[in-house]
Order: structure tokens, then sequence, then C-alpha cells
């Protein structure tokens, strides 16, 4: 207990931090988004390529991974639809952002810290494979959803838009960067390690820092029970 308690105290202490200096006027709510862009656009892609540049290109995609992560994250995704729809008569559009809070893991923002804390040595490609199965799979089909598509091409039309979108993500780009260094057996100058890993060290703490700001002024009234139906859902799931 003692050493589950060692590894959640601190990301609950640096989200707890974010939501404090926001909440007493420190930081504006405004920020957090700045600080969220310099995660996504900066230094996660800077961690994303160093971790799969200097490692074998055989170690930077993991089949059953990638297989595992996917099949849980639709299974999720499609129980929590149905589940919004069909029990809590939700509204489509509503039930498919319900469904992507129970099947669309928050990767960034609070998954790759937990996995940086755990097992910093495969966080970033363990990341990268994330980016690629949520861009490709459960990003489209709550889009297909929440647009009342009906028919293949509306699915498609989402796969498309979110294939296009992930090509102009810096995470993608540094991840594609990554794989090319990585085949080509690329040597990269101490001066770009150093200052890439200056930045990807940034990532935890910043991502996390931003969630807590973020979390000043919402409120839970009226969304509940929503709430617990997803709770409850990914407990079963488990």
């Amino acid at each position: 207990m003692l050493d589950i308690l060692v590894i959640t105290a601190p990301i609950y202490l640096c989200i707890f931090t974010g939501w404090l200096f926001t909440r007493i006027g420190l930081f504006r709510r405004s920020d957090m988004d700045t600080l969220g862009a310099f995660v996504m656009n900066v230094a996660l892609p800077s961690l994303v390529f160093l971790s799969i540049a200097r490692r074998p290109l055989g170690e930077v995609a993991n089949p059953t991974y990638l297989l595992g992560y996917a099949v849980t994250s639709l299974v999720l995704l499609v129980g929590a639809y149905l589940w919004a729809r069909r029990i809590n008569r939700t509204p489509r559009a509503a039930a498919a952002f319900d469904a992507m809070g129970s099947g669309g893991a928050n990767s960034g923002y609070v998954g790759f810290p937990l996995l940086m804390v755990v097992m910093p040595s495969v966080a970033g490609v363990v990341f990268g494979m994330n980016v690629l199965v949520e861009s490709l799979i459960t990003v489209p089909l709550a889009l297909f959803w929440a647009e009342r598509g009906e028919d293949a091409s509306s699915l498609l039309r989402s796969i498309r838009r979110s294939v296009t979108s992930m090509l102009r993500m810096p995470v993608f780009i540094g991840l594609l960067a990554g794989i090319v260094a990585s085949a080509v057996s690329l040597p990269l100058p101490a001066v770009v390690v150093t200052s890439f890993d200056l930045f990807g060290r940034a990532s935890t703490g910043l991502a996390l820092f931003a969630v807590g700001g973020l979390l000043v002024g919402l409120s839970l009234r009226g969304n509940v029970a929503r709430i617990v139906g997803e709770y409850d859902l990914r407990q079963s799931a488990c």
C-alpha cells in the first residue's frame, strides 16, 4: 500500500498544486491552455523522438500491446456509448463524448505522467503507440457517432479527418522522425540529445499542473449520474 502511495501521491500533489495556484489567482485558467500546448507541441514530441530514436527499430512497435490497447479501448468505447444511449437516454452527440470519457484514454496529460513515474524507460514508446491507436480508432469512431453518421462513408470521412489531423501533430511528427532515425541508426549530436531531453523532462510536471488548473471552475452538479455511469462501466470492464 505504501509503495502505491509513493507512486500516486506526487501525481495528485502536482494536480492539486495546479488547482490551488489557479484558484488563488497566481495563474489564470486560460494559462493552462498555454502550458498544455507546450506539453503537447514541444515537450512530448521531444521525449517521444528521443525515446524511439535511441532504440533498435524492433523495439519501437509491440504488436501485442497495440492489439490489447485497441481491443480494450473499443470495448470500453462501445460499451459506454450503448450505456449512455440505451440506459441514460443521452442524445447521440453527448453520448459520443461520454464514450470518450470511458474509452478514450487521457494518454498525454495523465497516462503518460503516470507511466513516467512507474516505467520511465518505455514511457515515450508506449505513448507513441497510444497516439496511433487513438488517432486511428477511438477518435474517428467517437466523431462518427457525434455526427450521426449512418453509413460507411461517414465513418471513412471521420477516419480520414483524424488521420489528417494526426499527420499534423508534433507528437506524430516526433514519432515518425524517431522511427526514421532508429531505422537508419542516425547518430544524434550531444547538443540535440541534451536539448530534447530538457524539453522532455518538463512534460510530466507541466501536464499534471495543467490538469489541476483546468479543474478550477468546473462543477459536478448535473453530471454526477453520467460520471457514475462511466465509472461503473470501467469497473465492470476491469
